[in-house]
């Protein structure tokens, strides 16, 4: 379970919960350590901050979330993947199937970048794009979603809640953990 940081007004980070990301179910345990960040600004969005270790070049990797933000209703949740250089990689829908597209317009914004051996990822989601995804955007302290966090460097993938797979596979929505807005 992770607990959302609410902000009537303008988001901050200073109080959020820490998500680690320290569950390596496949490729071994790299020894990289991943955390993520989730606050919500009602009426503005969602703002995400993920960070680790710098990578080493050439190793595939990627931070990523998933989420459903009404997961009684929907079987499709957004998939967000960074990497360092970036790239930022977007798509809605209810597995695997189709995935792979690079966004479509409007985009979140984001920024990704290494500085001083610490890779960091920020990425807004604004509200109207749950709205659009939803048809409903009705969110605020309460509200339950799902969602995993991971962090992924060539064959290890790491995931903040355990997904139980015998191939590394963040497309399991069963396996997402309580995102809770508080």
């Amino acid at each position: 379970m992770y607990f959302v940081k609410c902000f009537s007004k303008e988001a901050s980070f200073q109080k959020a919960e820490t998500a680690e990301i320290r569950v390596y179910p496949w490729g071994g345990d790299s020894g990289v350590r991943a955390r993520a960040q989730l606050v919500f600004a009602a009426d503005k969005g969602f703002t995400l901050r993920m960070s680790r270790k710098a990578p080493e070049e050439g190793t595939g990797q990627a931070l990523e979330w998933a989420a459903n933000f009404f997961p009684e209703e929907s079987a499709e949740y957004y998939y967000f993947s960074m990497t360092p250089d970036g790239e930022l990689c977007w798509d809605i829908g209810s597995g695997a199937q189709g995935r792979g597209r690079c966004g479509r317009a409007p985009e979140p914004e984001y920024v990704s970048g290494v500085k001083n051996g610490l890779w960091r990822a920020e990425l807004f989601l604004p509200l109207g794009l749950v709205e659009r995804a939803y048809r409903r955007g009705d969110l605020d302290r309460g509200s339950i979603l799902e969602g995993n966090f991971y962090s992924r460097e060539g064959d290890a993938l790491g995931c903040w809640s355990r997904v139980n797979a015998p191939a590394p596979d963040p497309h399991r929505p069963r396996d997402f953990g309580q995102v809770i807005l508080a």
